[in-house]
């Protein structure tokens, strides 16, 4: 069982700095090595309050910060980039951190990018399927000819070359459905569930459906890793956990409602996700929000939630999202090191147990 973070790097004017925020996902990562996190994936987003357009940046600064922890997406919107210079930059990520990258790729609920990259949602899963063969052709094979939809390699010689070989491992993003999960099983990818969007246990088909897909392609399944997680915040007791997140929280789904306005989604498949966003605002659901699409509460009550949900999902990777809603450091940190002290070394006995 690897257990990491995963930080969005949502941005509030009135709480820090673009810089200082920055500066807060450095020193988070830097510290999350320090307690003994296995990993650490920043996500891209494009034209919002996100305020990471390109990890690839962040990551080369945390790798230089680093040595042990990995590092890597969750997700990286190939659907936006040429796949070939995607897979350049993290072939070179992939260098100069010692062999450490994992590359999750997804398609993204947010739909500010392809209106400004001039993109039809559309052609998303398309584009997404392309992409995640180009970029493990362009790592593996050398020269690499591809002829698809959407772009056309002429043979070309990838440089640098990654350290891990064959090729980092290659994750895809996805499941509110069956495509993204049965593209990941027939394709021979890792599978990272989208699991902030509902109560993780609910995943658990999906997860068994990925898994059972693995050896009809002819894949053996202990080669191939499931991720999820959730918002974690860890307080003293439940009570206290809970009173001293809804700020944060609350902060957070005012700021991804505001993100998908009702003008940018109606007509189109993300419809009504936007729409259940958009309620999930209201102060009256956070009590329900907080103890079922968020982990929050003493360190034996997000123990044992994480189990709970480990025994659903049987997942092999859990990432917890703490820095999120303007969180300031000083409380960011005590969330954290509660969590290494004492609900990793009991998920870790559970899963092996």
């Amino acid at each position: 069982m690897q257990i990491g973070i995963l930080n969005l790097v949502d941005w509030y004017p009135g709480a820090m700095s673009q810089e200082d925020r920055y500066r807060q996902v450095i020193e988070e990562a830097v510290l999350a090595e320090q307690l003994g996190f296995d990993t650490y994936w920043i996500g891209e987003h494009h034209f919002s309050h996100y305020i990471c357009p390109h990890p690839v940046p962040l990551l080369a600064a945390i790798a230089a910060r680093t040595s042990r922890i990995r590092i890597g997406t969750g997700v990286a919107l190939g659907v936006h980039h040429d796949p070939i210079r995607l897979a350049e930059d993290y072939a070179m990520l992939d260098v100069v951190s010692g062999g450490r990258v994992d590359l999750v790729l997804g398609r993204g609920l947010y739909l500010q990018g392809y209106r400004g990259f001039n993109q039809d949602y559309a052609e998303s899963r398309a584009r997404q399927e392309e992409c995640a063969r180009i970029v493990r052709g362009a790592w593996s094979e050398s020269p690499f000819t591809y002829d698809g939809q959407f772009r056309h390699v002429p043979g070309v010689d990838l440089q640098p070359r990654p350290v891990q070989q064959p090729h980092p491992p290659l994750w895809i993003g996805g499941g509110r459905g069956l495509d993204s999960v049965l593209f990941a099983a027939n394709e021979g990818f890792h599978l990272a569930l989208p699991s902030v969007l509902g109560p993780a246990e609910a995943f658990a088909p999906l997860a068994d459906a990925y898994r059972e897909g693995l050896p009809a392609s002819g894949r053996d399944p202990a080669a191939f890793h499931v991720s999820a997680g959730q918002h974690t915040y860890i307080g003293e007791s439940d009570a206290a956990a809970e009173a001293e997140f809804e700020a944060h929280y609350m902060a957070y789904m005012r700021l991804v409602a505001n993100e998908v306005r009702p003008e940018v989604y109606a007509g189109t498949e993300l419809e009504g996700v936007a729409a259940g966003v958009r309620k999930s605002t209201h102060s009256d659901v956070y009590e329900k929000m907080v103890r079922t699409n968020a982990k929050c509460g003493s360190p034996d009550a997000v123990a044992e939630r994480i189990c709970r949900l480990y025994d659903a999902v049987k997942m092999d990777h859990y990432w917890s999202y703490f820095s999120l809603g303007g969180i300031s450091t000083p409380k960011l940190f005590a969330c954290m090191e509660r969590f290494a002290a004492q609900v990793i070394p009991a998920v870790r006995a559970h899963a092996g147990a």
